[in-house]
């Protein structure tokens, strides 16, 4: 895809070239959908673990698989935190991110409202 020439690929360790996948840009796929083949991914949560005083690193046997392996600081590892869980998927809130909690209600303050199709949390009449 361009990255290297074909000569300093093949001069690549296996380590090396797995490691591309983290670079901004980088896609295995070769046409664009809705959901991949922008290139935007891996390096995001590479950034996003570095950002935080992690590592993320990419082990690949070819044929077997590949391995990932995210460090995170152990102060970060121990945080109290608030789970949510949306459409299947579990997130982990820091409760020091969280500034208040509420249940929506049939009532006036806070509510849910459907609006052109898409449901969303009227919030002491702001739309959230």
């Amino acid at each position: 895809r361009g990255l290297v020439t074909p000569g300093e690929l093949e001069r690549m360790s296996e380590e090396r070239i797995a490691r591309f996948i983290f670079e901004p840009g980088f896609s295995t796929m070769s046409a664009v959908s809705h959901v991949s083949g922008r290139g935007v991914g891996m390096d995001v949560v590479r950034s996003n673990i570095e950002l935080i005083g992690g590592s993320v690193d990419v082990r690949w046997t070819r044929g077997a698989g590949s391995v990932f392996t995210i460090k995170i600081p152990l102060t970060l590892a121990i945080v109290a935190a608030l789970i949510i869980e949306t459409a299947g998927q579990r997130f982990a809130l820091p409760q020091s991110a969280v500034v208040e909690l509420v249940q929506p209600l049939a009532s006036v303050e806070h509510r849910l409202e459907q609006v052109r199709g898409s449901w969303l949390l009227r919030l002491r009449e702001t739309q959230i």
